[in-house]
């Protein structure tokens, strides 16, 4: 029975992050050009060092344009997923500290690791 209980925990937070992931891109695309570019990633400055962010958006820009399309968000989201395992509270919480630290600015880099 736990297992189960387990199963079903793992996929609800799959689905809510699943959920979440987009909504964290369309925060950071401030411009709402369809993509995030480096001047965009650098003003969450909260989110990490400028280091930190520059390294982030180079291993999702996979086309080398200086930007992170929403493609190139959703295939970083799927190599993340595959690398922590089944999604669970703690990571799902993580991802809503990082959203709402960009919606409502309330949550600082520190928070987050």
């Amino acid at each position: 029975m736990a297992d189960e209980k387990t199963r079903i925990s793992a996929k609800t937070y799959e689905v809510e992050l699943r959920d979440l992931w987009p909504k964290i891109f369309l925060a950071f695309d401030s411009d709402n050009s369809g993509s995030i570019n480096r001047a965009e990633l650098l003003k969450v400055e909260r989110l990490g060092s400028a280091q930190q962010l520059v390294k982030l958006m180079q291993a999702a820009d996979d086309n080398n344009d200086n930007e992170i399309s929403m493609e190139e968000w959703a295939e970083m989201f799927d190599s993340l997923c595959k690398k922590m395992g089944k999604p669970n509270r703690e990571t799902y919480l993580k991802c809503l500290k990082m959203y709402n630290s960009l919606t409502h600015g309330g949550v600082d880099g520190n928070e987050l690791e």
